[in-house]
């Protein structure tokens, strides 16, 4: 669900992953988790500084997470009130970089004081991708590096389909990307649903079949065999995964959000190219 200040237009929402940007929600999670990294987890915090305006190429004590005149008198003391004033300073891929530097040095401070942690025990590796996924970022990371689960293209892609100029094919794309990209409870099983519609109401629209299911229609299409077997198999994947139509069974296997995020992408790009492919649609 978006939040109130998204619904009355004072802050837009991310239109599906953020890639190149970083909303002001995602930035205070990412603060706050670090935040409570530092505080609870480093003991050499000048050591980490340092290595942070190493990376930015920042001239020395230029970022600044502790304070060197405190009250305490200890120097290296962490600074949230510091940390912050330099954190919001910072351009989308510089606050990654940061957090990639906290995150390595997390682990290699892990390793030098031997409390090697354990690998089915959850890491801040972990914690951080769920509130990365929670907050629609489009990186995730693996082990202290950040990677890209999306491109330009595949939001490019979905984002035409979006502004389709069939109205039921750009209801379902939309309905499609606002369960996909909910906060709190993100609907990836009917993401795909609405995906698969959205490419059956385009071939629904060019045939004037309005009765007729997607399985059947893309025969008209005049496709590779290879392509239109594709689809058919997509069509029924989405009719009986995980529950999507029918009721689930004890063998089925829980919709996640990369499966969601294909299913997406793909219907996306098999819109686009369908309807370029159709004169009366382009």
């Amino acid at each position: 669900m978006n939040t109130l200040s998204e619904r009355m237009g004072f802050e837009k929402a991310p239109e599906i992953l953020q890639l190149d940007a970083m909303t002001e929600g995602l930035s205070n999670q990412l603060f706050n988790f670090c935040c409570q990294l530092i505080a609870n987890e480093f003991s050499q915090r000048l050591e980490l500084e340092e290595k942070i305006n190493n990376a930015l190429k920042l001239k020395r004590e230029t970022f600044k997470l502790c304070s060197r005149d405190n009250y305490s008198g200890r120097r290296g003391e962490f600074s949230e009130k510091e940390f912050s004033s330099c954190f919001e300073k910072l351009n989308f891929h510089q606050k990654y970089s940061v957090i990639e530097m906290i995150i390595s040095q997390y682990f290699l401070e892990q390793y030098q004081t031997e409390k090697i942690p354990c690998l089915k025990k959850p890491t801040p590796v972990d914690e951080l991708n769920q509130i990365l996924q929670r907050e629609n970022s489009g990186y995730r990371m693996t082990e202290d590096v950040f990677i890209p689960i999306t491109s330009q293209e595949e939001l490019k892609s979905i984002l035409e389909a979006k502004h389709s100029e069939v109205g039921t094919v750009e209801n379902h794309i939309k309905k499609a990307i606002e369960l996909f990209r909910d906060r709190e409870h993100p609907d990836y099983a009917n993401t795909i649903k609405e995906s698969v519609l959205a490419l059956e109401a385009l071939t629904r629209t060019i045939t004037g079949k309005e009765k007729k299911t997607l399985g059947q229609l893309i025969k008209t299409f005049d496709l590779h065999p290879a392509l239109e077997e594709v689809i058919k198999k997509l069509y029924g994947y989405a009719g009986d995964a995980d529950g999507i139509r029918h009721a689930k069974k004890e063998t089925d296997s829980e919709v996640n959000f990369n499966t969601a995020k294909f299913i997406l992408v793909i219907t996306s790009a098999l819109i686009n190219f369908i309807s370029r492919k159709d004169q009366s649609i382009s």
